[in-house]
């Protein structure tokens, strides 16, 4: 087994950063990984084989610190990559300076053992809160962050010369720095621009903690506010609770001071985006859709989710208010048993809360965050999806589960019976608070034809001890009026309060029982409903005024297993019998349908016969089906702030309320001291034979043993912090990746971002995550599960339900060995030591391109500045050239070919050409092809196929994905925000970063891109040439000189010259007059001219001599790559010879392409002085004074 570099390069990276005695290969350095993690394992050789397979060949590439120091024996340098960090309840007030201190102490012991170090300056006050200790106001979080920075550089420099110790390494790692701020800190704008300040903060990549709340704020126009823990008002509780949450601080009672309000959040978003724009930082993390894909609940900051007081909950028995629920009740939910009992619950004080309505008639008042099971508009999917309000849509459909009460309908008995005339009351009665107070009797009206429905509520009066007494006809028509004797006390006995029929309730007494819902039910159906017989679908339908009586009326039919929908209508004027009856009020009306007219049936009696035999006729005869249990959201809309409940329970992890199915969400907050070790499949190793796909059966092979290796790391790594070791045992997470992405897709010829590459990188995604997962459960059940994992909250992770049901099933049975499995990295140096494979889930760069690279020590021969004086751009040598990549400043020189730089923030680099893995092996092959719509590279991407790729490997990724979306210079600024918007929507991308050409020192250039046109050093500059498209309109031109008569074409390219043909016309036989035409290059390599549907073909054959042909041939290679038209005219007008002629001919036209510049010339005009002296038409001139120079 054996495993080689395809080029130097990928050698030098290996041997300066991973190589270490007494490795002499990279062979070895595998071996010694391989073996240090089989040690562990009780079958050694098995296991030593088996992990060997997967290293070599770089199919896997573990982190950077895996293979630099695992077996090494090395102990103070760590094998895992990530750590974040951030205050610590032992610090005491994390604001303080021993709380500073503190972590200043944790960054430097985390840097030391070379890993990476991340934290959220969340809890440092802003600038001029005041300091009570010192009696002086802080310099602010930004501020403080240079601590960080200064000590970050000391104890990453290393001794900065090759050393002579041969155990030493090459170099000491510098670990990646992340800092994060959170959109409501009052130092955010401080934050976002603090690198626009040459120097500053250049150890740290930054990035902004941007919450949904924001970005609806931003997509709403709404205001939003910099705030902090008032320190006036609460600083003893600030001191003993304050961590840079401000969203438990808000829960818990603690008051805020704002710092600055915006009228609208666009402002601030503005100054993100422009800063982003310009100088490409800080980056993007949506944190609220981190917290909802996260494994642990291990929230940074997020809203809660929850329900307002007052809110309806279904419980066996009925409904009651969820702030009367209790620990252990028993509420309804979608158990198979109907209900389960409330395991835990939680209250929030004064959480913002959105008004939702629903197109069945109901509203709830919710946080944002709350989750419900979701249908999307226009899926036809039957899986609900578990989703949070602010991620929902209007459209979208939630899940309606109707909560059956426990209990049987008995229609005979006295409480069915009583409330049945509480229904017929609250349906045609007149107990109006004036009504009540002048008379003893109550009206009831009804149909004078109904006699027998006359009868039978007669019967129910007289059942309570009271009668009825029925008036004659009035009016002509059949209405008519009975009166109940004494009929004041029955409304007071039966708990009917005095209203108007708009403002008509159902007594308090008839929620109680599945009998007594029912009669009221059908007291009211027969009093003020129908059934409608008049469609193939039958439909029962209880009509009111009063929007509080339909909505009891829907909530009770829910309590009897039934889905009912309320609608309303406005008020209209309608006749009745030619009575003309004018509306004050809404009418609405609740309806029931399809399958829920069974259940129905069931619970109506015959107290009106004509009705009760209408709706046995609609389930005997009509063919009923359908009912769809769910309700589209009609609106969404801040109601201010209220108090939340949340519940959950056990078994379904469900609640409802009203009929409506949430979810239980309890939060957790993360823990700061979270580690992930690093590691990559190499998916150019992963490629079918034929190159029409991945290949599964070797990924199949693969994974579970990349996955257990990556297991026995936990087990021998050494990290500097007790809290750090706590999270290494308790969590034994891991990050899984890719790197090769763009290269793989390369060779399998399917353009990055198209469907194609879509399509089979949600198979290959999809496949590694259940794959990696099943993996992990079988390690738990070998060796045990993760320390820290409670699978009853683990299996609510919303990320862990988009796995396979055979996935899901293991874990459940085995729990998982590991917390979290995927992460996709950036993979820099690992994918240059893999032969150069793309990194990540990156598109390529470039084919070939400039990389630069730091230098841990100088080459012989190269002296470096001993100072540098970065703000007037001096150093100490002055044998440097200084120069620009963007807006930074730095130093560059050439030594033996090679161009070396010094920039403030990585010190000596050096570029270094590159050829990526995939373009090197196609052009082996000969069957690379630059023009081939699979060959386009990262910037000539669109905004969509970044994001789309971006947004399928979040979707399987538990974790962390590292992107960069390269643009180009041009792009727009309203372009550049909208990639950040389509990113958000997705609701899988949790953050990235944007590089716009040209705005800052660069990691990776085309060939060129760098150089600088003021540059006072001599060196010669590689530049790519524009790809030449089929055909290229052309001029034609016939030019006469010393006595020749030629004919010129120019070839062009978005109007520039960018290839000449330049032929004696008696030769080629064209008409003076023809001024234009299209060149057309053959797949043969041969040029046609097309002149209004005639082609002459081939004419290279036209040339007279050789060396006409060379000349044209130099000329458009010097035209596609740049090559000033100024100095290509004076270098033609001073040929000489026998080209003297052909040369000068070809001036003349090439003169004519020569435009004025706007910005004026470097040299004056001798006439006047002025610096608008240009060359036009072939002669320099002034636009100021006339002067010219050939005149």
């Amino acid at each position: 087994m054996e495993t080689n570099f395809s080029d130097e390069f990928s050698k030098e990276i290996y041997e300066q950063t991973y190589k270490i005695n007494p490795d002499t290969c990279i062979g070895d350095t595998l071996d010694r990984v391989a073996g240090a993690l089989a040690d562990l394992e009780s079958d050694r050789d098995l296991w030593f084989d088996k992990f060997r397979r997967v290293l070599h060949g770089f199919k896997f590439v573990p982190g950077g610190r895996v293979i630099s120091n695992a077996g090494t024996g090395i102990g103070g340098t760590s094998l895992i990559n990530c750590f974040t960090s951030g205050p610590s309840p032992e610090d005491g007030p994390v604001d303080s300076m021993e709380g500073i201190l503190s972590e200043l102490r944790r960054q430097a012991l985390t840097l030391k053992s070379e890993g990476g170090y991340g934290f959220c300056c969340d809890f440092m006050r802003p600038r001029g809160a005041f300091v009570e200790g010192i009696a002086a106001e802080s310099p602010g979080t930004v501020s403080m962050l240079d601590m960080w920075d200064t000590q970050s550089a000391v104890i990453t420099k290393g001794s900065g010369q090759k050393s002579t110790n041969k155990k030493a390494k090459g170099k000491i790692r510098k670990g990646a720095q992340m800092v994060t701020m959170s959109c409501w800190h009052p130092a955010m704008e401080e934050f976002v621009t603090a690198k626009r300040t040459p120097g500053k903060l250049t150890k740290f990549n930054m990035s902004v903690l941007i919450t949904d709340d924001f970005m609806n704020a931003v997509k709403n126009n709404l205001p939003w506010d910099l705030v902090f823990p008032d320190l006036d008002e609460d600083k003893v509780t600030y001191d003993a609770d304050w961590d840079g949450n401000i969203n438990r601080w808000i829960a818990e009672g603690g008051s805020v001071k704002v710092y600055k309000s915006y009228s609208n959040a666009n402002e601030l978003w503005d100054l993100i985006m422009d800063s982003t724009y310009k100088f490409n930082d800080p980056g993007v993390l949506f944190v609220d859709t981190i917290n909802k894909m996260d494994n642990l609940d291990e929230y940074i900051s997020t809203t809660n989710p929850c329900v307002v007081e007052g809110t309806l909950v279904n419980t066996p028995t009925g409904m009651i208010p969820v702030e009367q629920v209790s620990l252990g009740q028993m509420i309804s939910t979608l158990h198979p048993n109907g209900s389960e009992p409330v395991k835990e619950i939680e209250k929030h004080e004064d959480c913002d809360v959105f008004k939702v309505t629903f197109s069945d008639g109901g509203e709830q008042t919710v946080t944002a965050a709350h989750i419900y099971h979701v249908f999307r508009k226009g899926s036809q999917s039957k899986l609900a999806e578990r989703i949070r309000l602010d991620q929902v849509q209007i459209g979208d459909y939630v899940q309606v589960s109707p909560a059956e009460l426990t209990g049987s309908i008995c229609v005979d008995s006295p409480e069915y019976r009583r409330a049945e005339l509480a229904g017929v009351l609250v349906g045609d009665g007149c107990y109006s608070e004036k009504t009540m107070a002048r008379h003893s009797n109550v009206a009831v009206s009804f149909d004078s034809r109904e006699d027998e429905y006359f009868a039978n509520v007669g019967s129910l009066v007289e059942e309570l001890g009271y009668s009825l007494n029925k008036e004659d006809k009035t009016k002509g028509d059949n209405a008519t009026r009975m009166r109940i004797k004494g009929g004041r006390d029955l409304v007071q006995s039966l708990d009917l309060a005095p209203a108007t029929s708009e403002n008509k309730s159902a007594p308090s007494e008839v929620f109680q029982s599945k009998t007594s819902i029912a009669g009221f039910l059908s007291g009211l159906l027969a009093s003020d409903g129908n059934v409608n017989l008049t469609s193939n679908h039958p439909q029962v339908r209880w009509m009111t005024t009063s929007k509080e009586l339909a909505s009891q009326v829907r909530s009770m039919l829910g309590m009897l297993g039934i889905h009912g929908r309320i609608t309303s209508q406005a008020p209209a004027c309608s006749q009745i019998e030619g009575r003309e009856i004018k509306g004050n009020h809404t009418k609405y009306t609740v309806n029931v349908s399809g399958m829920d007219l069974l259940a129905l049936s069931r619970a109506i009696s015959g107290l009106h016969p004509q009705k009760s035999e209408k709706l046995m006729y609609a389930v005997t005869r009509f063919n009923i089906s359908g009912g769809t249990r769910k309700a589209e959201i009609l609106s969404i809309e801040p109601a201010g702030k209220a108090k939340v409940y949340d519940l959950f329970c056990e078994e379904s992890d469900t609640w409802i309320t009203d009929g409506y199915v949430q979810q239980g969400c309890g939060e957790q907050p993360m823990s700061p001291h979270s580690i992930c070790l690093l590691g990559s499949l190499n998916l150019t190793q992963f490629i079918n034979n034929d190159r029409t796909d991945f290949d599964y059966d070797a990924i199949t092979e693969a994974v579970p043993t990349i996955i257990r290796l990556m297991d026995n790391v936990n087990d021998i790594a050494y990290v500097p912090l007790p809290e750090q070791r706590e999270s290494l045992a308790g969590k034994r997470r891991v990050g899984l990746g890719y790197m090769g992405y763009g290269s793989a897709l390369m060779l399998l010829g399917v353009k990055y971002g198209s469907e194609r590459a879509l399509e089979i990188t949600a198979k290959l995604c999809s496949h590694v995550a259940n794959l990696a997962y099943q993996s992990s459960a079988k390690l738990a059940r070998e060796k045990g599960p993760f320390p820290m994992q409670d699978l009853r909250r683990y299996l609510k992770s919303e990320f862990l339900k988009g796995l396979s049901p055979e996935t899901l099933s293991m874990i459940k049975k085995y729990g998982t060995r590991n917390s979290h499995l995927l992460s996709v990295q950036p993979t820099g140096n690992t994918a240059i030591v893999a032969n150069n494979v793309s990194g990540g889930l990156e598109p390529l760069f470039l084919p070939e391109y400039i990389r630069t690279v730091i230098v841990n020590s100088p080459p012989r021969g190269l002296k470096v500045p001993s100072s540098i004086d970065w703000s007037n751009n001096i150093d100490s040598l002055g044998e440097w050239n200084w120069t620009k990549e963007g807006d930074e400043s730095l130093l560059r020189r050439e030594m033996r070919g090679v161009v070396y730089k010094i920039d403030r923030n990585r010190g000596l680099t050096k570029e270094q050409l590159v050829c990526d893995y995939a373009v090197r092996i196609l052009k082996e092959e000969d069957s690379w092809n630059p023009e081939a719509d699979w060959a386009q590279t990262t910037t000539q991407l669109s905004v969509d196929d970044h994001v789309s790729t971006m947004a399928i490997f979040a979707k399987y990724c538990d974790a962390a994905i590292s992107k960069t979306i390269n643009v180009s210079n041009d792009t727009t600024y309203e372009d550049f925000k909208e990639i950040y918007m389509k990113a958000f929507d997705t609701g899988f991308v949790k953050g990235f970063t944007t590089y716009r050409a040209g705005t800052r020192t660069s990691v990776l250039a085309a060939v060129g891109e760098n150089s600088q046109d003021d540059s006072t050093e001599d060196h010669i500059v590689v530049t790519k040439a524009p790809k030449r498209p089929k055909k290229l309109p052309c001029d034609i031109f016939s030019i006469a000189s010393n006595n020749k008569k030629w004919t010129i074409i120019v070839g062009l390219l978005n109007g520039q010259p960018y290839e000449i043909f330049a032929l004696e016309s008696k030769e080629l036989g064209l008409d003076k007059d023809i001024s234009s035409g299209v060149l057309w290059k053959t797949s043969k390599k041969k040029y046609n001219l097309e002149l209004d549907g005639e082609i002459v073909r081939d004419l290279q054959k036209f040339f007279k001599t050789d060396e006409q042909e060379s000349i044209t041939r130099l000329l458009s290679t010097s035209l596609r790559h740049g090559t000033p038209l100024t100095y290509l005219v004076s270098q033609m007008r001073k040929s000489g010879g026998t080209v003297v002629a052909y040369s000068k001919a070809i001036a003349r036209v090439l003169s004519k392409y020569v435009k004025v510049s706007e910005e004026g010339s470097k040299e004056k005009c001798p006439s006047c002085g002025s610096d608008k002296y240009f060359f036009v038409e072939g002669c320099n001139k002034c636009s100021d004074c006339g002067y010219g120079a050939c005149s």
